[in-house]
């Protein structure tokens, strides 16, 4: 009776187009699917670090609720545009930057890439319409405040958050990098079982960040939070379950230690596995006494391990298959 949680294949990308990319993890646990899909999306869509513009000066307008002339749009309008403008601030301070550009013949087009920032500010997206000049002799002026930040924030916790000067408008800012996320479960073969599952996650991020490292971020603060709760155990337990996981880690002498897959499930030893007294015999003799040692073997050097034959192969198969392991490559 397997009484492991196995671990799933870490994830790899299947397709990749733009600032959009789909994943694939294999092997989850039956119930993993879900947990894993629901809790990566959460993280992706609400904890990703960002930058947004935060607040906006322009030259001639006291309030959002105003016109300028020469300029087609409004300035609530002008406002909404701006907080479509995606940026990668590499300071943790707030960032200004200031745009100057004068009507001409004809309408002028006015876009996020006519911003003058500092270096550490970069305009994602510089086709980001802002405004049209319809006349030549006016003159937009627009000084913006940039900040990093996570999720979703008002224009009044922006305002509350910084003591903006007179004329500078605070607005909504929207600071998440990733634009969307879906994940489809279907469930998979793995040895004997046919109830494991296989997560499909397609994320799509601004530009700011790639998907790649979206889902290694977001990865990573789930593993950080469940650190974090796993510390309630008192710190002799703690201290325990170190010291028996680094034993069983280094196993004996000559022994390799766990590699990639240190799973709870790997780092036990081959009686788990109720292979043949020939095949744990002729392990015995060749220092293969784990079950990470045997997943670190891979299928080329097992085949070479003398009396390690065809049938004997599919015997480990199935048997690492009921644990949902599989051999590498």
């Amino acid at each position: 009776m397997n009484n492991h949680i196995t671990l799933p294949i870490a994830p790899r990308a299947v397709a990749h187009s733009g600032n959009e990319a789909t994943f694939v993890i294999e092997n989850c646990f039956p119930g993993y699917g879900i947990t894993l899909g629901n809790s990566l999306q959460r993280v992706l869509l609400s904890s990703l670090s960002g930058a947004a513009v935060i607040g906006a000066k322009i030259e001639g307008a006291d309030h959002e609720f105003t016109t300028l002339d020469g300029v087609l749009e409004d300035v609530l309008t002008i406002l909404l545009n701006l907080k479509k403008v995606k940026l990668n601030l590499s300071s943790d301070e707030a960032i200004r930057g200031t745009l100057n550009i004068k009507g001409g013949k004809g309408e002028v087009e006015v876009t996020a890439g006519n911003f003058k920032f500092p270096s550490e500010v970069k305009v994602i997206d510089p086709k980001i319409h802002l405004a049209t000049l319809t006349s030549a002799k006016v003159n937009l002026k627009i000084e913006v405040v940039v900040e990093r930040g996570l999720g979703y924030r008002t224009a009044t916790e922006n305002r509350a958050a910084h003591d903006f000067e007179a004329g500078m408008m605070a607005i909504d800012s929207i600071f998440s990098p990733v634009a969307k996320v879906n994940y489809r479960i279907d469930n998979m073969r793995v040895g004997e079982r046919t109830d494991f599952n296989r997560l499909t996650l397609t994320i799509g991020t601004d530009g700011s960040l790639t998907p790649e490292d979206a889902l290694a971020q977001a990865s990573q603060t789930l593993a950080d939070q469940f650190t974090r709760v796993a510390e309630f155990a008192a710190p002799e337990a703690v201290k325990t379950a170190k010291k028996s996981g680094k034993k069983k880690a280094a196993g004996k002498a000559g022994e390799p230690e766990g590699g990639a897959k240190t799973a709870a499930v790997a780092l036990d030893t081959l009686a788990d596995l109720k292979l043949s007294s020939r095949i744990t015999n002729i392990f015995e003799e060749n220092n293969v006494r784990t079950i990470d040692a045997l997943l670190n073997l891979g299928e080329g050097k097992l085949g070479q391990i003398p009396g390690i034959g065809e049938k004997a192969v599919k015997e480990i198969r199935r048997k690492l298959g009921r644990l949902g392991l599989i051999l590498n490559k």
